[in-house]
């Protein structure tokens, strides 16, 4: 049966078509003659110049889509280097990092600690040092050593309000505010008094030498130095005020007044938002990579996405004079992700240059309200499931038999149930 025509049987109507056959089969044979039946070889053809069709409609759209995570904006000017614990999904040890010593081999998951150097003015990560959970934090501090500047001043809690690091970074023109070290004891009788709750003690150096520095460093120490311990009474809503001690190696009170410094080191609570962005907001608590590599890789990735964050953040608040602490992280990181693919569709530069404008705008008027003294206490409002703890591992385990609840030491009373 010969059919020759110029039309086609793509889009014709199923129902006309059935007609037409019915037609020809009693007997009206130019009821097909408009109708051509494409040989193999145009059927292959037109086969790939559909799947051709479709992934070129594919690369646009990808590229479009990064085009607007980028957004072609040169002036998100990101640090020059991008480098509290995290665990991801694997039951053995990996590679260096190894599971708490208190927990039971097989029942929990390796560990990742890191130290991050923090902006204290833009809260981006400035870099990290990862190690296994066993090291201090002072042995990965000292891999920082070149990352400050002279005349930088390094803000850390008590971890840091030792000898060592007192000693160690003033010398290379650093300077350090901390809080004293609980193991060190100040008697303000036996210093030298340079104002109330402000007074200057000399340290000297100890008989025993540190795990954190080598015998060279140890020797390279000086044999005393003198530090500022600066005392204060930190008032919480509903609790008793506590006192609260600074050790600082800024030395002159006219310079550096005891109000200004203990201002600075309550900025410091800010730092810890930063890590509750990194560790909740953005879902880094929990690491999804098996291998030790990718799990560097991925904790790497979330500081590049967090110093993004904080980048338009603080663009915002450059060209629309807003305080940079009451733009909300969570909001940013919402209206970025929506504002990223209008930018992606957006036909010409002018169209996303204001939407760019539009999203800086938007960014400085969702400000979080003023609340000075706030008191968040960390509790849960999610109440957990009612499961017990992985005391085994998951092979030996054997699950307790339940309904609704476990029972514990106790055989199951089925007719009582019943």
């Amino acid at each position: 049966m010969a059919l020759n025509g110029p039309r086609k049987t793509d889009k014709l109507d199923a129902r006309a078509l059935c007609l037409r056959l019915s037609r020809w089969l009693d007997g009206n044979r130019d009821e097909l003659s408009p109708i051509r039946i494409p040989t193999e070889a145009e059927q292959r053809q037109r086969e790939t110049s559909r799947r051709r069709q479709f992934l070129a409609r594919e690369i646009r759209s990808l590229a479009n889509r990064g085009h607007g995570q980028v957004a072609e904006y040169c002036h998100l000017q990101l640090p020059t280097h991008w480098w509290g614990p995290c665990n991801w999904p694997c039951r053995k040890q990996v590679g260096s990092y190894t599971t708490p010593s208190k927990q039971k081999a097989g029942c929990g998951f390796p560990v990742l600690k890191f130290l991050l150097l923090f902006s204290l003015n833009s809260g981006s990560v400035l870099n990290a040092v990862m190690a296994s959970l066993h090291n201090h934090d002072l042995r990965l501090l000292r891999q920082l050593q070149g990352e400050l500047k002279k005349g930088d001043i390094l803000l850390g809690d008590r971890a840091y309000g030792e000898y060592t690091t007192l000693a160690t970074w003033p010398s290379e023109g650093v300077d350090v505010v901390a809080r004293l070290h609980q193991k060190r004891k100040a008697d303000f009788r036996k210093a030298r008094c340079l104002a109330k709750n402000d007074s200057l003690f000399l340290w000297t150096k100890g008989y025993q030498q540190s795990d954190v520095l080598s015998d060279q460093q140890w020797a390279q120490l000086p044999a005393s130095i003198t530090v500022r311990i600066i005392r204060f009474t930190a008032a919480i809503r509903g609790h008793r005020g506590r006192r609260i001690r600074l050790v600082t190696s800024l030395l002159d009170p006219v310079l550096y007044p005891a109000e200004q410094l203990i201002a600075l080191y309550a900025r410091r609570w800010r730092l810890e938002l930063c890590l509750r962005d990194l560790k909740t907001t953005m879902g880094m608590e929990q690491l999804q990579c098996l291998l030790p590599d990718t799990a560097e890789k991925e904790l790497l990735t979330y500081l590049i996405g967090h110093n993004i964050i904080r980048c338009v953040m603080a663009e915002a608040v450059a060209c629309h004079s807003v305080d940079l602490e009451r733009v909300s992280f969570k909001g940013s990181i919402d209206a970025l992700r929506q504002f990223s693919d209008a930018m992606g569709r957006a036909r010409s530069r002018k169209m996303r240059d204001q939407l760019w404008e539009d999203l800086l705008w938007n960014l400085a008027r969702d400000l979080v309200p003023y609340r000075p003294n706030r008191y968040e206490p960390r509790v849960k409002k999610r109440r957990p499931k009612p499961f017990p703890l992985l005391t085994k591992p998951r092979r030996q385990y054997k699950e307790t038999c339940h309904r609704n609840r476990y029972w514990k030491n106790k055989p199951r009373n089925y007719r009582a149930l019943n």
